[in-house]
């Protein structure tokens, strides 16, 4: 019986570098456990994780923009962003079908 690669798509927010940084370990971990692995990611993130990685394939995605309120509540700039998010994640979903 053959054995099935499983399949890993792991994208990053472009929410700062942060996101991109603290997936490093995760994706040495795939790739010690022999997971057929896609990123994605923008910015500055992409550029991080493909010196990382150079060998692993990349998706382009195109992510979510977000605003951050200088003055006020973030819970309600969110809010006001959230029908531009949810617009984002239906072509997110059309890019990966």
């Amino acid at each position: 019986m053959q054995t099935i690669k499983p399949k890993v798509l792991l994208s990053c927010l472009n929410w700062g570098l942060g996101h991109a940084t603290r997936c490093i370990p995760i994706i040495k971990e795939l790739i010690k456990l022999d997971v057929d692995i896609m990123l994605s990611a923008e910015g500055g993130g992409k550029k991080i994780l493909q010196q990382y990685f150079p060998g692993i394939r990349f998706i382009e995605i195109p992510g979510v923009e977000i605003k951050y309120p200088r003055k006020g509540i973030m819970a309600l700039s969110m809010l006001t962003q959230l029908p531009g998010i949810l617009s984002t994640i239906s072509k997110e979903h059309k890019i990966l079908e």
